[in-house]
């Protein structure tokens, strides 16, 4: 039914139709009806509305198991990006940064490396709804699952420390003190040193419970 009331406003009131349509969008959004607010950005023609919706809904899904979903739609989106001045370049190094992850869970972790470095080298900050510690936490996994153990451990190591200088922190600094806490227990198993494995992974676990 409301499918069929959209389209008598598309017929009867053209003029209204997109001011109905964006607030049906963020009204979605707001909810984390993710492919619902999609699509109809995608209706919209809205290219900058459709990169910040992935970079926001992204570490959600990926946490999900949807990595093969945020590859579609990062693909999608990256070129849209590209081709208009409404997307800023901060955002279109964001799509680059989440597509390396979801590639690298899909199996392809020398194509996410490669994205996640391009990213890293170019973001001048955080975006909405991606923290930049959330990208170099995600490069030491990839990192781990290319056997590059020792790097992986120092740069897990050192993003923690700059870490925790904030004596506070948000879900997202949770969640990602305890992807870092984890990469540096598996690290340290791959290298076969169970003993120093035990301290990082139980941390993890408590920020995981705090995270909840």
């Amino acid at each position: 039914f409301q499918e069929f009331l959209l389209y008598r406003q598309q017929q009867e009131y053209p003029e209204d139709e997109q001011i109905i349509l964006h607030r049906l969008a963020k009204w979605n959004q707001s909810l984390e009806r993710w492919e619902r607010a999609y699509h109809l950005y995608h209706r919209l023609h809205d290219a900058k509305a459709v990169t910040r919706l992935v970079i926001e809904a992204s570490p959600s899904l990926i946490k999900a198991g949807r990595a093969q979903l945020v590859e579609k739609w990062t693909g999608a989106a990256l070129p849209l990006s590209d081709s208009t001045d409404e997307v800023e370049t901060n955002d279109q190094y964001a799509l680059i940064a989440i597509r390396g992850v979801a590639v690298t869970q899909l199996g392809d972790t020398k194509t996410g490396m490669s994205l996640l470095n391009q990213a890293i080298d170019n973001i001048d900050s955080d975006p909405p709804g991606l923290a930049l510690p959330l990208v170099l936490a995600w490069r030491s996994v990839v990192l781990r699952l290319t056997g590059n153990y020792e790097r992986s451990l120092s740069e897990s190591i050192r993003n923690l420390q700059e870490m925790n200088a904030d004596a506070t922190f948000s879900q997202v600094q949770l969640e990602i003190l305890a992807l870092l806490q984890k990469n540096i227990g598996l690290c340290h198993c791959m290298r076969g040193r169970l003993d120093m494995a035990i301290q990082p992974l139980e941390e993890a676990c408590q920020y995981y419970e705090r995270a909840g």
